[in-house]
């Protein structure tokens, strides 16, 4: 959860249901600020970790960055339109050099700093943009709202939580939608397997699904205005791949492996093979076991889903979750995970991960993506415009929620929530007309 405040709705339902604890693992800050991250373990190729100092230097620069873009939109009071468009990665490479040609190090001190912070640092960023940041709008970065409180992690009960918020009977599973169609104007109708009827439909698609069915979905087709807004949003990349070895090879595993590979690694990167360039952190997930989470991002994570699974026997024995699981196995996947922990710990006998779990959420016919992002198109105008209903606000009756569609919380979970509750009360003012 981020943004551990009253103003989160997540939060809230976390404590209407009495899911709150003191000893809860919570980062009081956030991805922006270096000092959420573990800095004694960040390592460059050959299992060099570079020192505290180093790393520091390069967060500062980060944060710097980071706190700058997000400003922006506020400093302009949220009108980017009609300005030209600036990339995140222009930004941060601008912004970087800028930072670094005022260090006074050694040459072989900068060229740490320089693959902490572009290795390393850059990967993070990339992961809170949302998505690949050559694709993303530096002017819309800020119209994200960042609140405050930091990061906490909330137990899997939070999912029980939101189930109880809904009549079990309201519940129609394994039901996919192949069509909406909102021609009458007294109601919609909905098809899947069969057939039903409603006077409002409320519309939670992500955007990825939305930009590539569309057409096929809805009859009659959603209006340009509508579409536009959905071409001007980014439906994200990032990736969670859970590993687990039958026999532990580290002494204890209670850190995080940070990756920061060079300048010129990142900036010569051929996809699909490269894709671990991508991968800012393996974090230690289970001190009593071996299990590891790689936090991969941006094209990188988009290139990694679409790897084609190989056959190898395995049964993944610590981690049950709602993910494509390795029943069948991913031997390149796990290859290329072996490799990236050899090279960068520098231990030959580190052995390939038995075991694999993974999100495949950009390749996932039912997501087609992670969260959203503003695409180098985007204006402050495009997450609003994702939320309007059709055929218009006087007369809603297809409507749209989900975190892409809030203005200021999109690419949130609370966003997402808090889009769903402003639909419901739309309904709920309409009737009373």
């Amino acid at each position: 959860m981020h943004g551990v405040c009253e103003d989160n709705l997540m939060f809230k339902l976390a404590e209407k249901h009495n899911l709150l604890r003191m000893d809860m693992e919570r980062c009081a800050m956030g991805d922006l600020y270096y000092e959420s991250f573990d800095l004694e373990h960040v390592h460059v190729r050959g299992g060099r970790i570079l020192s505290k100092a180093i790393v520091e230097t390069a967060g500062k620069i980060h944060q710097k960055i980071g706190l700058k873009a997000q400003r922006y939109f506020q400093s302009v009071d949220g009108k980017v339109s009609g300005k030209e468009a600036t990339s995140m990665e222009d930004f941060f490479n601008r912004e970087a050099d800028a930072e670094l040609s005022k260090l006074n190090l050694s040459p072989e001190e900068a060229k740490d700093v320089e693959a902490a912070l572009f290795g390393c640092f850059k990967n993070i960023l990339t992961g809170y943009t949302g998505g690949e940041m050559s694709n993303c709008r530096f002017e819309m970065f800020g119209a994200a709202e960042e609140l405050p409180g930091g990061d906490l992690e909330l137990p899997v009960e939070i999912i029980d939580a939101l189930a109880k918020e809904v009549p079990e009977d309201a519940v129609k599973l394994n039901k996919k939608v192949t069509k909406i169609d909102w021609t009458d104007k007294d109601s919609i109708k909905v098809v899947c397997q069969q057939e039903y009827e409603a006077d409002f439909v409320i519309c939670t698609l992500p955007i990825g699904v939305l930009q590539r069915f569309h057409e096929q979905l809805f009859q009659p087709p959603l209006p340009e205005w509508k579409v536009k807004a959905i071409d001007q949003t980014g439906p994200g990349a990032n990736g969670k791949y859970f590993v687990e070895w039958g026999k532990p090879w580290r002494s204890a595993n209670d850190h995080p492996i940070l990756i920061a590979w060079t300048r010129e690694e990142m900036g010569s990167i051929s996809l699909p093979q490269d894709w671990t360039r991508g991968v800012l952190e393996i974090s230690a997930e289970d001190p009593a076991s071996s299990l590891m989470l790689v936090w991969v991002t941006g094209d990188c994570a988009q290139a990694a889903d679409t790897l084609d699974d190989e056959t190898v026997s395995g049964n993944f024995t610590t981690l049950r979750l709602f993910f494509e699981n390795d029943s069948n196995g991913f031997l390149q996947v796990k290859k290329d995970i072996g490799e990236l922990l050899r090279a960068f710990v520098g231990d030959p006998t580190i052995p390939d991960p038995d075991h694999l779990t993974r999100t495949r959420w950009t390749q996932d016919e039912f997501s087609l993506g992670s969260y959203s992002c503003a695409k180098l198109i985007a204006d402050e105008t495009t997450f609003e415009t994702n939320g309007k209903p059709l055929p218009n606000s006087k007369n809603p009756r297809l409507l749209f929620a989900g975190e892409a569609t809030h203005p200021s919380l999109w690419s949130f979970l609370h966003g997402a929530r808090a889009s769903g509750i402003r639909e419901a009360e739309r309904i709920l003012t309409q009737l009373k007309k």
